[in-house]
């Protein structure tokens, strides 16, 4: 794909698999509250014969086949270097001294407080070069999606991603918050047989998906009709010289915490340089104020971003067009 930077986290698919077994000696952790909730999931499950615990041997009544309050126990934690483009991501190695946490865990420390501490420390924003007159960016990775319905009691089975969207050529390519003239992703695994990636490019208006879309215009603040002028084709070579990727910034100490860290990073894809990244950190831990044990309290680092993922990648790879 590219040349590949000197691999920095070569073991991170066993970090998704640390809530399963507990750190040896430590005390009571977040982690063990969320295994302890896991165990009790998984007997009440299989009291009930629901989820992985169904007989599909005999009959069952469809209230239990549809049923899907047991399906948590199915996730599988992922795989990120499954792919080349995981692979690449995971092998950048951003600049001294970037490259590792400045925040040293202590078994002494709380999560709360661990967690305080690599947002101070080690969340924020850092550009070392921008880019003016950029036509397009490549996005190194897809955005997985996965059922958002399930608990955040296995935040750890999922990389942490600002890259939230299905549609990110919206924010790349359509108007107003689009300012590139193309934007590349790999394809689908299911089309890469025919094609590696997809190009979406700024064409006349397209009809074929939308008539126009309700977009706030950041001069007024009123809601505009705007012209949906996207069309997409499928190529094996890319044309974009800078792109943007994802990886999870999580270790076994802030998972067994219950903390999850984010990296998003922007790179010249023929020089592999760092032009910039940013990095930040979510916690979870279980709700005692509620009577369902599946629900969690969610906290992220304040104040340490700026602006929505594609302001940022824009603010480092200066568009072409101008902001509307």
């Amino acid at each position: 794909m590219r040349k590949h930077i000197a691999m920095l986290t070569p073991s991170l698919p066993s970090l998704l698999l640390l809530l399963a077994t507990s750190l040896s000696g430590c005390a009571t952790t977040v982690g063990q509250e969320f295994r302890d909730i896991m165990a009790d999931i998984d007997a009440e499950c299989k009291r009930e014969g629901l989820g992985p615990y169904l007989d599909t041997t005999k009959s069952q009544p469809l209230s239990k086949v549809t049923n899907t309050r047991c399906d948590i126990l199915k996730i599988k934690p992922a795989d990120p270097l499954a792919t080349e483009e995981g692979r690449f991501a995971y092998s950048i190695k951003l600049p001294a001294p970037h490259d590792k946490l400045k925040t040293e865990y202590s078994r002494m420390m709380t999560a709360e407080s661990y967690f305080k501490e690599l947002c101070e420390k080690d969340a924020g924003e850092w550009v070392f070069r921008t880019v003016e007159g950029v036509e397009g960016v490549f996005q190194g990775r897809r955005m997985e999606p996965f059922n958002v319905g399930y608990s955040n009691l296995v935040f750890f089975s999922r990389e942490l991603s600002e890259i939230t969207t299905d549609e990110p050529e919206l924010a790349m390519v359509q108007p107003f918050a689009g300012r590139y003239n193309y934007f590349e992703i790999p394809a689908p695994d299911h089309q890469k047989q025919a094609n590696r990636y997809i190009r979406f490019y700024r064409g006349v208006v397209n009809p074929s998906k939308y008539q126009g879309r309700y977009q706030t215009n950041t001069k007024n603040g009123q809601m505009v009709t705007v012209p949906y002028i996207l069309h997409e084709e499928q190529t094996d070579s890319l044309q974009s010289r800078f792109g943007y990727t994802w990886r999870s910034a999580s270790t076994k100490e802030t998972i067994e915490n219950g903390i999850a860290g984010s990296e998003l990073i922007i790179f010249d894809r023929t020089t592999s340089e760092v032009l910039a990244y940013r990095r930040l950190f979510m916690r979870y831990w279980p709700r005692s104020d509620s009577k369902s044990r599946r629900l969690t309290n969610i906290a992220g680092c304040k104040g340490k971003v700026s602006a929505p993922a594609h302001q940022f990648i824009q603010k480092v790879l200066i568009p072409i067009n101008p902001a509307e």
